[in-house]
């Protein structure tokens, strides 16, 4: 075993060593030492028997040779890897080095079709027609295959019976496989004297026009014209030309009408209210399409539009928020019809539409400042009191004063320090607006009391008759007009009338309405009162006293004017005033 691993090796492209000794040195070596150990045995193991130790020695032996086979096997492994790749390179599949290409030829005339090719082994090559094999072994054919595997042609037939026209390729074969060319196709010249006899040399063309990428020749001879444009409308005729002679066909006239395209389409727009709206439309189109307008959400206003002679844009004048919505221009004519949309937005600077005003309230009152705005988009609305950085908004609180969610101010428990300017604040994305009103906060300490400017005064009257007791009051606040009889509270109803103005009206008098009647005006700054007595007689015999008709009242003193003013005294002059007393009751008899 050891001399087997010392023995010479081999280096393979596997990149691994593997033992060359032959069996028979394997056997050669393992013998004398088989011999040795059997002697060795023979001495000192008398007990063992001679076919004991055979067995041994077989299975020794067994063992040495499944080691040999193996690596016997890495190394013919190894062999087979080292020598494809030189097999590999003699063979080589079929490759198409020269396709064969389309030609144009005269009938009779000779004809080839190359096909070049390589491959190991050389292939072999097989031409086809239209899909079927081209004999070329008879040798009364007038094609003929070349050995650099050309298909040649003798002469070009074409008749009813055999045509060489037709579509043609090549494929060539080996046994590591095969290769297929590019189709060319082989046509015959036409000839003066024979019609539909072929088809035409060289190219169709126009005189006029060029073949371009839209306009190609197709099947021997039709005009085909692509994706069809206005400047293809013409008169068109076809010229063929070969050899022979050049014929041309009468002309034929090409309309080309088109559906409506957009040159031009209407854009969304966003103007100020009183402005002018312009959609611009322009179509083109053939024949010339017709152009309508529509308003998606409603009618167009048709007394401020008007549609412009150049591009049929629309118009719209002095525009309001209702004009706004989705305007669609359609064009349309005998082969199709298109559509665009635009949408126009209004906008509107912010108005006040309820407005705040002056206000006087009493100390603890409630003052309230309505302040309604409209625009477009809707502005927003705010409060600020002038002199306060608080900016006060719709829906919130702040402290004793409250804003609603329509933008009314609301004051509740009025305090001095509340008087001032309050302002409303109106704005949007357009403009922005302000409005403000005066708050003004009174008390019982800076209003003087209510004034009873005309009051009842004494009368006698007559049993039955009618007695009017006047009370004309003024004040601010309004004060309230109240009438007492000896204390008690008066009320209108039967012969007690309390006219408009706070008047006292009594009729049927009766004796038992004798008494103290006193006017009282009060307000919250204070209460003023004035009393008279009215005597009811029995008989009109008796002195009557009738109340003067307070339209023989001198009128009230003009605006007093200071005369003299020291540190202790100040001297007034009125004038008379040139007002005239009104009239509280008529005169009765």
């Amino acid at each position: 075993m050891t001399q087997i691993m010392s023995s010479s090796s081999c280096t393979t492209s596997c990149g691994r060593q593997f033992p060359q000794t032959a069996h028979k040195d394997i056997t050669s070596h393992y013998l004398p030492q088989q011999r040795q150990h059997h002697q060795h045995h023979n001495q000192h193991l008398h007990h063992r028997s001679l076919w004991s130790h055979l067995f041994y020695t077989r299975r020794r032996m067994s063992l040495q040779r499944v080691v040999y086979n193996f690596g016997y096997l890495l190394l013919l492994l190894c062999s087979i890897t080292t020598l494809l790749p030189q097999v590999k390179a003699q063979y080589q599949s079929p490759r198409i080095i020269e396709h064969p290409t389309d030609l144009v030829v005269k009938k009779n005339e000779p004809a080839t079709l190359n096909c070049k090719v390589e491959g190991k082994p050389e292939p072999t090559i097989e031409w086809f027609k239209d899909g079927e094999p081209v004999n070329t072994n008879d040798k009364k054919s007038h094609r003929v295959l070349f050995k650099d595997g050309a298909l040649f042609f003798y002469r070009t037939v074409q008749g009813k019976k055999e045509q060489d026209s037709g579509v043609y390729w090549c494929v060539a074969k080996n046994h590591v496989g095969k290769a297929v060319s590019r189709h060319a196709t082989l046509q015959i010249a036409a000839t003066n004297d024979t019609k539909n006899d072929g088809v035409p040399l060289d190219d169709l063309k126009t005189k006029s026009y060029g073949t371009t990428s839209r306009i190609r020749i197709v099947d021997g001879g039709n005009l085909l014209i692509s994706n069809v444009e206005p400047i293809d409308e013409g008169n068109y005729k076809c010229i063929a030309q070969n050899i022979v002679g050049t014929r041309e066909s009468s002309y034929a006239k090409l309309i080309v009408e088109v559906k409506p395209y957009f040159m031009k389409k209407p854009q969304d727009l966003t103007m100020l209210a009183g402005q002018t709206a312009t959609f611009h439309c322009s179509v083109g189109g053939d024949p010339p399409p017709k152009i309508l307008w529509k308003k998606e959400e409603g009618n167009i206003p048709v007394s401020r539009v008007s549609i412009q002679p150049d591009d049929k844009g629309l118009e719209i004048f002095n525009i309001v928020p209702e004009d706004e919505g989705t305007y669609v221009c359609e064009a349309l004519n005998s082969v199709g019809q298109i559509s665009a949309r635009a949408s126009l937005t209004v906008h509107a600077p912010p108005t006040f539409i309820v407005k705040p005003q002056d206000k006087k309230v009493g100390l603890n009152g409630v003052a309230l400042f309505p302040c309604v705005a409209d625009g477009n988009p809707p502005p927003s609305v705010f409060w600020t009191k002038e002199g306060s950085s608080t900016l006060m908004f719709p829906n919130n609180s702040y402290g004793h004063l409250h804003v609603s969610l329509e933008g009314t101010l609301q004051i509740n428990g009025v305090q001095k320090d509340d008087a001032g300017y309050y302002v409303c604040s109106a704005f949007s994305v357009v403009d922005s607006t302000t409005i403000r009103a005066f708050l003004q906060v009174t008390s019982v300490d800076d209003t003087p009391p209510p004034i009873i400017q005309i009051g009842p005064s004494n009368q006698t009257l007559p049993k039955g008759s009618v007695a009017m007791l006047p009370c004309r009051a003024s004040g601010h606040p309004t004060p309230r007009v109240k009438w007492y009889r000896d204390g008690t509270t008066l009320q209108s109803g039967n012969r007690y009338t309390i006219v408009q103005g706070g008047s006292l009206r009594i009729d049927d008098l009766q004796l038992s309405d004798s008494g103290l009647y006193t006017c009282t005006a009060s307000s919250e700054s204070g209460e003023t009162s004035w009393s008279a007595t009215l005597t009811v007689e029995k008989s009109s015999s008796s002195t009557l006293h009738r109340s003067a008709d307070p339209s023989t009242y001198p009128a009230p003193p003009g605006t007093p004017k200071a005369l003299n003013v020291t540190q202790n005294s100040i001297s007034l002059r009125w004038s008379r005033s040139q007002e005239k007393p009104q009239a509280t009751s008529p005169i009765i008899g």
